[in-house]
């Protein structure tokens, strides 16, 4: 007897119950990729906190803050790694892939770039403060000595309950309640987020317009 097929994973259900992984991505660009990924993240995290702003009395808040940390944290580095694509392709810089997982060091990566393309980068410091707000905020627990290494970030804290030395998080180890406050968490990261998509947009339409020119120009110049 044939064995049922109702139970695969990968496979067509009903319309409403059924997710599109390729609908929203490219298959000819990888930088806008990210932003979709990260648009997922984003949207976990944000889902997860209104569960628990309508009713935590079941305490749900405790295990979930997990999962909204490490999509927040995932949605910020792949948002960071899309700006820092396209700003590596408007100084005609090779294209690298970026390893990196430390959000404060892409961050600087990021302001760094910005720099090269811009004349001035007067006000940036000042809309990137809910980003560099939360960053700051956060590397003031994950960021600390173990076993007399330099002090480096362990950004993931929200994935294991130890570090990949077997030291426990700073949330483990320490005697007092480590809290978090649900509200003014979304509230940061939805503006960190708003912040990071708009410069994307702006630096990715720059692009765009820029290989539009060149497409024009080089379409002139073979009719000619």
């Amino acid at each position: 007897m044939a064995k049922s097929q109702d139970n695969k994973i990968f496979t067509y259900g009903r319309v409403e119950n059924t997710s599109y992984m390729n609908w929203r991505t490219s298959r000819y660009d990888d930088i806008y990729n990210y932003t979709v990924l990260g648009d997922g993240f984003s949207q976990a995290a944000l889902i997860l906190m209104d569960k628990i702003l309508e009713d935590n009395t079941d305490k749900k808040g405790d295990v979930l803050i997990f999962p909204i940390f490490y999509n927040i944290n995932q949605a910020i580095e792949v948002y960071l790694k899309a700006i820092i694509y396209v700003l590596n392709e408007l100084k005609g810089d090779i294209k690298e892939n970026i390893k990196d997982h430390d959000i404060r060091s892409l961050l600087s990566q990021m302001k760094a770039r910005i720099e090269k393309v811009e004349d001035s980068t007067k006000g940036l410091e000042k809309y990137l403060k809910p980003l560099s707000s939360y960053i700051n905020e956060l590397y003031g627990k994950i960021y600390y000595d173990e076993k007399g290494v330099k002090s480096k970030a362990h950004i993931d804290f929200a994935r294991y309950p130890v570090t990949t030395a077997g030291t426990q998080h700073f949330y483990i180890k320490n005697h007092e309640n480590e809290v978090v406050n649900i509200k003014n968490l979304r509230e940061k990261f939805k503006e960190a987020k708003e912040c990071l998509k708009n410069l994307y947009f702006m630096y990715s339409n720059r692009l765009e317009s820029i290989k539009e020119m060149k497409a024009e120009a080089e379409e002139s110049r073979l009719c000619y």
